[in-house]
């Protein structure tokens, strides 16, 4: 029996959005985003809570890129982008 619920862990997130990992982690601390599930000591999230980080991500990078005016490092790719995206192998 296969399972319709794909997890991923935060290092998974980061390589979808091509973003640090730290910055991840700094969305879930500040914005209280809780784990899905857990693999021993490993934080998995569901399909939603990715949703809602790859939003926080695409939000704080408009900000950062607003407050910098072509500084920063650009936006993060869409939402659609990311979903297309096969995760890394674990």
């Amino acid at each position: 029996m296969t399972s319709d619920f794909v997890f991923v862990t935060v290092q998974q997130i980061a390589a979808r959005c091509t973003c640090p990992v730290h910055r991840v982690e700094y969305v879930l601390r500040t914005r209280g985003i809780p784990a899905s599930a857990r693999a021993g000591n490993t934080r998995l999230f569901s399909p939603e809570a990715v949703d809602r980080i790859t939003q926080e991500l695409r939000d704080l990078a408009t900000a950062e890129h607003l407050r910098h005016r072509g500084h920063g490092q650009g936006l993060l790719p869409s939402a659609a982008a990311v979903q297309a995206r096969d995760p890394p192998p674990i």
